[in-house]
């Protein structure tokens, strides 16, 4: 899978990501907006959909981060995967992240995705796996063509 990262990752966006997704400072998503809309330009005819959190994550942050800085950058975006409950990635070894079992699950109104592009959208590409596993679900369902971008890699 092709993916795109915005940024490097270094110690600048590790304290920016750790604000953020971690402290909650939802202030500084705006950071990253300018870069992640002029990112977004070349895919214009993809659907655009950033992986989701587990249901026990989005309860103790309040907020989808990849959304949060969608939002912020004024892209409009499709939910079309649900996550099932598992252990945070930020808690896994790379080697744990390997062996991880797929996580994700197509949103069943959203099952109107063959032929088409599409976007995943992530913060950190570490391992590739989380990834390579949204991919999975929506080659398996019919889509076109997956690429990813994520905002540090």
């Amino acid at each position: 899978m092709n993916n795109q990262g915005i940024f490097r990752y270094d110690e600048g966006f590790q304290r920016w990501i750790e604000s953020y997704k971690f402290k909650g400072d939802y202030r500084v998503r705006g950071g990253i907006a300018k870069e992640l809309k002029e990112a977004l330009k070349k895919y214009s005819d993809y659907l655009i959909c950033p992986l989701p959190l587990s249901k026990e994550r989005f309860r103790e942050r309040g907020f989808n981060q990849v959304c949060g800085c969608l939002e912020s950058a004024d892209c409009s975006y499709i939910e079309l995967l649900d996550r099932k409950e598992l252990s945070p990635q930020s808690e896994k070894s790379r080697a744990e992240r390997l062996k991880m079992e797929q996580p994700f699950a197509l949103k069943v109104e959203n099952r109107k995705i063959r032929n088409q592009r599409v976007l995943l959208v992530d913060d950190v590409y570490t391992t590739g796996r989380t990834l390579f596993h949204g991919a999975e679900i929506l080659y398996k369902n019919g889509a076109k063509t997956v690429k990813s971008l994520t905002f540090s890699r």
